[in-house]
């Protein structure tokens, strides 16, 4: 995460700094937000990525390896190795867990990722396991758009348009290409930087109720403060003699 300090010049702050908003953040659906054509970017995930699942040594049956069934309770010593507990999603000392309510009545708790036996983990290819529309709804979680159908609010920030026959031919991400921001704040952590000519802090105004000079002189003045601070750091290390 970045924070900067901008100085916008004109009379409208929010309508200047509109265009450059993030849109995945702000949800502000205006003209500066364009439907970008990822189509070639998901097709390709989807023939190159695959996913993690547990194989039947015997059977050959498959599961998502994130099932249920393979987890199990944690031991007393996996407990007391884990500062506070096992809680959340985590993983450490040779062990993963994962909490969440596993429908056996006994509430949310952390379980811990274990694989039987008689089973194996193995990465399947996506292409190999669902049909590239699956793919975009289950693995990319984008609703459909069909044709003729209009864009609705479950659309606001992605969709896979389909033909006549419900496949998907086509996957948009909505979004700003010149986004820069997701917040802002008039002063924010710049409160306080700048002064006017009675050395009050100053946020807005005309540009010539604005005292640069001095503050340039400051800030001048403390970076070689901050030299001076380190050379004698540096001499005060050096050996004697």
């Amino acid at each position: 995460m970045s924070h900067f300090s901008v100085m916008v010049i004109g009379d409208d702050v929010e309508k200047q700094m509109a265009p450059y908003h993030e849109f995945e953040c702000t949800g502000t659906d205006d003209e500066y937000v364009v439907d970008k054509d990822t189509t070639e970017e998901t097709t390709r995930d989807y023939l190159e990525d695959t996913r993690t699942m547990m194989r039947h040594r015997e059977t050959s049956e498959l599961k998502k390896a994130y099932d249920n069934m393979f987890y199990r309770e944690p031991t007393a010593e996996e407990e007391k190795g884990s500062i506070g507990g096992l809680c959340g999603t985590g993983c450490g000392n040779g062990i993963s867990w994962s909490s969440r309510d596993w429908d056996d009545g006994k509430g949310y708790r952390a379980k811990v990722h274990h694989v039987p036996e008689e089973w194996e983990e193995i990465e399947i290819p996506f292409k190999e396991l669902m049909s590239f529309t699956d793919y975009v709804v289950e693995y990319h979680e984008m609703p459909l758009l069909h044709p003729g159908e209009e864009r609705g609010e479950e659309h606001k920030f992605n969709y896979a348009a389909t033909d006549e026959n419900g496949v998907v031919v086509k996957t948009v991400t909505r979004t700003n290409p010149n986004a820069k921001w997701d917040y802002w704040q008039e002063g924010g952590r710049a409160s306080g930087r700048f002064i006017d000519r009675m050395d009050n802090a100053i946020t807005r105004g005309p540009r010539k109720a604005y005292n640069f000079e001095t503050v340039r002189n400051r800030a001048e003045i403390e970076a070689r403060l901050a030299r001076a601070r380190a050379r004698l750091h540096i001499q005060l290390l050096l050996p004697c003699g």
